[in-house]
């Protein structure tokens, strides 16, 4: 049985547009409830945990002409996007504050190595958080889905 687009509306608990304002609101409210936006040919869903308020993926489902689901794919959230952006900028005025013209050049190799080690642990580590997170909130929308099928071709 293929999944159609009311299938995915039924269980989205609250009615939202992907906007940065609803994100941070989402965020900043500790709301925890599945959201979504609901468009013609695509449905974006989204749901922030405890632990994971800032790197949760938005999920897109592209639908065909029979309102039937052609693909999924994620993407991070604007609040998220904006994190890396914010690191990104503080690290760079902390480091770039340094007196490189005096520095030896074993210092500025050390002074480089920390800002590309704090660099490359904050990707890795919210990738990592990123990805862990998308393949656990996939498989409940799924659960959520296949519970809805399995009440439906009851009701038959």
């Amino acid at each position: 049985m293929n999944l159609i687009k009311s299938d995915i509306v039924k269980i989205i608990e609250v009615k939202r547009k992907d906007t940065f304002v609803n994100h941070f609101s989402a965020i900043f409210k500790r709301d925890y409830s599945l959201a979504g936006e609901i468009g013609e040919n695509e449905i974006k869903i989204w749901q922030l945990n405890i632990w994971n308020a800032v790197f949760y993926p938005i999920f897109v489902f592209k639908l065909n002409s029979k309102k039937e689901i052609v693909s999924i794919t994620s993407k991070l959230n604007p609040f998220g996007k904006l994190s890396y952006l914010l690191l990104f900028i503080s690290l760079n005025i902390f480091f770039t504050d340094f007196d490189y013209s005096k520095a030896k050049l074993s210092g500025i190799f050390f002074i480089t190595t920390i800002y590309l080690t704090f660099i490359s642990i904050f990707i890795l580590l919210s990738f990592k958080i990123y990805n862990l997170e998308k393949k656990k909130q996939l498989k409940e929308i799924y659960k959520k889905l296949n519970k809805g099928l399995e009440i439906k071709s009851y009701s038959k």
